[in-house]
């Protein structure tokens, strides 16, 4: 779908359960956890000295993981972005800087390529796109 290699919603379980074998690490002055499953592997990077959240924590992020990948595969920008290039994009890493914000990061399948999207939860508790990055 849009040159976007996008994860699956059916994968949440498997994801959620590759959470619990995961062990944090210190990264600079943030904490990262490498979750695998399959040939898809993908980083949480918690920002600003934030703690690695509860289990059940994790497991509401995964959960919104494969939604907001296909959001971000509807962006405008981003279809232009690959209709004009043809580079194929797969996310790869998450910043979370609180449990209301965090940046999805995207590199290219063979090309050296790397953005990120942010969005913010709103009032309601719902993932809202605030921007590139």
């Amino acid at each position: 779908m849009n040159g976007f290699h996008l994860l699956q919603r059916h994968e949440t379980g498997r994801f959620a359960s590759a959470i619990s074998n995961a062990e944090p690490y210190d990264y600079g002055s943030s904490k990262c956890l490498d979750v695998e499953v399959g040939d898809v592997d993908i980083s949480l990077i918690f920002l600003k000295g934030m703690d690695v959240p509860s289990l059940a924590e994790l497991k509401g992020i995964f959960n919104d993981l494969p939604l907001l990948d296909e959001q971000v595969s509807r962006l405008t920008r981003c279809r232009q972005h690959f209709e004009t290039t043809g580079n194929e994009y797969e996310l790869s890493y998450v910043e979370i800087e609180s449990p209301e914000h965090l940046a999805l990061f995207y590199c290219g399948v063979g090309v050296n390529a790397q953005w990120g999207v942010e969005f913010e939860r709103d009032c309601e508790g719902k993932w809202e796109f605030s921007g590139f990055c």
